[in-house]
């Protein structure tokens, strides 16, 4: 049958695992068949939700990232454009990296 959804929902994600740039292919090491979400994976649907009325806001928890500046500049970017939309976005961490240079681009 089909599904009802909200019309009122709040996105939640974990960040629990560095984003790649393409999807890494199974292997000994990887071996599921389903590839991780990439950061393009994430940044899409923050922009498809942006675009959905049902979308009220965003809750994102960083539990681990290892991201580029310019990786991290475009997913801060994605935010502010989820944001201008008139939605809320919180964001979360336990802590970030003792303010090594990781530390400070999840802060950032």
């Amino acid at each position: 049958g089909a599904v009802e959804v909200s019309d009122a929902m709040v996105l939640t994600y974990i960040i629990d695992e560095d984003l790649r740039e393409v999807p890494e292919p199974p292997s000994l090491a990887n071996p599921r068949l389903i590839p991780g979400e990439t950061l393009h994976d994430v940044i899409d649907a923050l922009d498809l939700a942006r675009d959905d009325e049902r979308i009220k806001g965003l809750v994102v928890r960083l539990d681990a990232m290892s991201l580029s500046l310019a990786q991290v500049q475009e997913l801060r970017a994605a935010v502010a454009r989820f944001r201008e939309a008139g939605k809320f976005a919180v964001i979360h961490a336990a802590d970030y990296g003792a303010l090594g240079s990781a530390g400070m681009s999840q802060y950032y």
